[in-house]
């Protein structure tokens, strides 16, 4: 039986799939552009992987002292 729609465990849960669209967001940084079949070789760069990876991380604090 359901009492609070916000619970403890309910909010680890929403935290647990924030980190899953967190991972899929860093996937989709990482893949190659192309426009028209042809592939964008721009200068490699992994800024936008460490800026994730930093919001990553910063999730996993709160979540480890949060709850």
């Amino acid at each position: 039986r359901v009492r609070y729609l916000f619970s403890v465990p309910f909010i680890g849960l929403l935290v647990d799939v924030l980190l899953v669209i967190l991972y899929f967001i860093i996937v989709r940084n990482v893949e190659i552009a192309q426009k028209g079949g042809e592939i964008n070789l721009a200068p490699a760069t992994a800024t936008p992987e460490s800026f994730w990876l930093c919001v990553v991380f910063g999730v996993y604090v709160f979540w480890d002292f949060g709850g």
